[in-house]
């Protein structure tokens, strides 16, 4: 999933739908989207452009994709043997998780571009996120860890060990710089602290989710549940109750609803360090 020019694109590899929902707003449904066929496992925004990780004739392949979501510019490559996840990167480029490795392409999709950047041989990689110069990787679905593009991909993030899943990741901007959020197979939403590892459970009670993403037009979250896109919104900075009434403590925002659904996000009051 990913925001862009006041449009979400939204996919549904189990369905092999794209959705595509013409504003950034809340209450919207299904039918209010544009629906094309087209199963794809990871969506990103780079200087504007929108860019799918998505199967291709046995294989799989980086496609840009139009405001329509037709495909007018692809790179497809045999080393992406399975393209999970895709993310934005410095210097106007993608980061690609394909099995244990990530691979670097330049978002204009030239042959020349494509290397391989990261070799996590032994694991599985996922959920990709950049925040400046550090990626951060879902790792074997039980841990996120962080790796400097600047500085030989060398590791300089890890969260610790996570037992409900997490799937995708997405970084903090602004006020919320330095924070990641990660939603996760179990249905929880965790924010963590990148410089104390410090974890806070934001949200709770959802589907299984595999996308998470900045809405870098207003500093919200959209997650996709297993029949909705929620919107987790901040408030002043922080994803505390901004009510008179304070939620009693170890209280989280419940996630449930259609389509794209604006929620509270209450901040838990107990948080975790791994």
């Amino acid at each position: 999933m990913t925001a862009t020019g006041g449009k979400v694109f939204v996919s549904d590899i189990t369905s092999g739908t794209l959705s595509i929902f013409n504003s950034d707003t809340d209450g919207q449904h299904y039918n209010s989207a544009t629906n094309v066929s087209m199963g794809v496992f990871g969506l990103a925004t780079s200087g504007g452009k929108v860019f799918a990780a998505m199967p291709s004739g046995g294989g799989y392949r980086v496609a840009q994709l139009n405001s329509s979501g037709a495909v007018t510019n692809s790179y497809s490559n045999g080393a992406l043997w399975y393209a999970l996840a895709i993310s934005n990167a410095p210097g106007n480029s993608l980061l690609v998780a394909s099995g244990a490795n990530i691979y670097s392409i330049a978002n204009d999709l030239t042959d020349a571009s494509f290397h391989q950047v990261l070799d996590l041989s032994g694991h599985s990689v996922d959920g990709l996120t950049t925040a400046g110069n550090v990626v951060y990787v879902a790792v074997d679905g039980n841990r996120i860890e962080g790796f400097n593009i600047s500085n030989g991909y060398s590791k300089v993030f890890d969260s610790g060990l996570m037992d409900d899943g997490p799937d995708g990741a997405t970084a903090g901007f602004g006020s919320l710089a330095g924070k990641l959020f990660v939603n996760t197979n179990g249905g929880n939403v965790w924010e963590i602290d990148t410089s104390t590892q410090a974890r806070t459970l934001i949200a709770s009670g959802g589907s299984r989710g595999d996308l998470i993403g900045v809405d870098y037009n207003d500093g919200s979250l959209l997650l996709t549940q297993s029949d909705s896109v929620l919107r987790l919104s901040p408030f002043s900075g922080t994803f505390a109750d901004p009510q008179s009434e304070t939620p009693e403590p170890g209280a989280t925002a419940t996630l449930a609803g259609f389509a794209i659904i604006g929620l509270l996000a209450y901040r838990r009051r107990r948080t975790l360090n791994p």
